[in-house]
């Protein structure tokens, strides 16, 4: 049995293969492993063993406080560490773990490298026109350098949803705490590093912040970026050193984790082409208790599947460039559910500044911030509803492999139904000045002000697909009108009659 395991990853934003093909040396990429996650559902053996051979063991799951459910899953697995000076030993020692009474299984736990990023070439791309009406432009200063952001339409989503409050976790290498596009989007409540079991989220290594502003910089907030989910709370689940070590465990436990924090999105920007059963298990859990989980295709441009995002409940992201082409290194194939902006894509960088990066990790977020949107839109929906909005509402585009999806953030949110302020030429010309505003515009009921209407105030109301689902009218020139008591949470429009002006206005429960 060899326990020394050559992986390959796709972890960084522009991440070139870390698999050496069998047959050739290559002793820096085979990283050896000397830990081992056992399944003992009668522990007695395995405590004698590891007392009587000096070595240590733990429980699996290691988060403060998990549910019930987890443990019934995982409370018989444990972790095995094996110390340095039984390297030699190791092999004969696993053989005799794995023959011992109520050991029912044995698996290595390799440890995976974040490399730093490979500089690449800029690539020469160009700004999209704005081809839609009334598309939203945030105050933030570098927005005109993201053309991730028209592409796909997520400008014209913005008119609808920044994603206020909802819960997306990223699976990474932590955030920078102190980036100015950054701290105010942070949920340090819920945010936990696996790695060292305690609440120390700073990233020793830039991956983890590059992932979170593309999901979720600061919108509006006239500094640097919008991320696609400008207002969410981002929970930095840390799964690795300060060098970039990560170990399947700590990915287990932060996904475990997720789940039993209600924390609805979940961005794994990381992969390896090893198939574990007991990350499976934690992918389906999340999904059975409502999460949406994203991970990256690969980047290595092959068609093989790369995991988690080959495992059934997790949505596999490839990346595209600003010519709507595949970026040469992204994965393809039948396992890549869609594709999303992934070539010179400008997000935070650790250090505080910004800076272009490129990757299916950079894709990946995307997807992320998306589902957020349609979840704040949708605050009744369940995962799956997500995960078919997004696929449905994709456009299809053609790339070097064939007709695939590509994410339109616009149609996810069915703005493609509503017309938004869109001028029209009235039949006869208005001859007073009339105004009207939304003055509360989210909470249990909406309140409304007008003025100067000499034939009364009339408007209709539409929800966030474009269907619309009431009518307001008030026949006195000047007043107050307050609605929606009767409806459930989500976004609406209110569009006068006269002016054919549409607001927003979100309700809450």
């Amino acid at each position: 049995m060899r326990h020394s395991i050559v992986l390959r990853i796709v972890v960084g934003a522009v991440i070139l293969a870390l698999l050496i093909p069998l047959g050739i040396s290559a002793a820096e990429d085979a990283i050896e492993t000397n830990e081992f996650i056992i399944k003992a559902p009668d522990s007695e053996a395995l405590q004698a063993f590891v007392e009587e051979n000096g070595l240590s063991v733990g429980p699996l799951i290691t988060y403060p406080n998990p549910s019930e459910e987890v443990l019934e899953l995982f409370g018989c697995y444990y972790i095995v560490t094996f110390p340095e000076e039984l390297q030699e030993v190791q092999d004969s020692l696993v053989e005799e773990l794995e023959g011992l009474e109520g050991v029912e299984y044995v698996d290595s736990i390799p440890t995976r490298e974040v490399e730093p990023d490979i500089e690449e070439e800029t690539e020469s791309y160009f700004f999209m026109p704005d081809s839609f009406s009334e598309p939203y432009t945030p105050n933030d200063p570098l927005y005109n350098q993201q053309w991730n952001m028209r592409i796909t339409k997520t400008n014209w989503a913005w008119n609808v949803s920044t994603a206020d409050g909802v819960k997306v976790g990223i699976i990474d290498t932590g955030i920078d705490t102190d980036h100015e596009d950054l701290v105010d989007n942070i949920n340090f409540e819920f945010s936990y590093n696996f790695y060292n079991n305690n609440i120390n989220i700073e990233d020793g290594n830039g991956h983890g912040t590059h992932v979170s502003g593309i999901a979720g910089a600061k919108i509006d907030n006239n500094k640097g970026i919008a991320g696609v989910a400008g207002n969410c709370l981002i929970i930095p689940l840390r799964v690795s050193n300060n060098s970039g070590a990560i170990k399947t465990s700590w990915v287990i436990n932060a996904v475990y984790y997720a789940a039993d924090n209600n924390i609805p999105i979940i961005n794994i920007s990381l992969g390896s082409y090893n198939f574990s059963e007991e990350y499976k298990t934690a992918t389906d859990y999340a999904w059975e208790n409502g999460v949406f989980l994203c991970a990256v295709a690969g980047n290595e441009n092959t068609n093989d599947k790369l995991y988690p995002a080959a495992y059934e409940h997790v949505m596999s992201i490839g990346a595209t460039t600003s010519s709507d082409s595949r970026w040469s290194k992204s994965n393809y194939g039948s396992s890549v559910d869609i594709y999303a902006p992934g070539a010179n894509v400008l997000t935070t960088e650790e250090d505080g500044t910004y800076a272009t990066h490129s990757g299916t990790s950079d894709a990946t977020p995307h997807v992320a911030g998306l589902a957020a949107l349609i979840w704040d839109v949708h605050p009744d929906w369940i995962n799956q509803q997500i995960w078919d909005r997004i696929l449905n509402s994709a456009d299809t585009i053609q790339i070097d492999k064939g007709k695939v999806l590509r994410m339109n953030s616009m149609r996810a949110l069915g703005i493609d139904s509503v017309s938004i302020a869109e001028p029209v030429t009235p039949v006869t010309p208005v001859t007073h000045l009339s105004s009207w505003q939304i003055t509360s515009s989210v909470g249990r009921q909406i309140t409304l002000r007008y003025s100067d209407y000499p034939q009364g105030f009339s408007a209709s109301v539409f929800d966030a697909t474009g269907r619309k689902v009431d009518e307001l009218h008030s026949d006195q020139p000047s007043g107050t009108i307050e609605w929606g008591e009767c409806y459930g949470p989500g976004v609406y429009f209110i569009r006068d009659a006269e002016s054919s002006t549409t607001q927003k206005a979100v309700l809450v429960r």
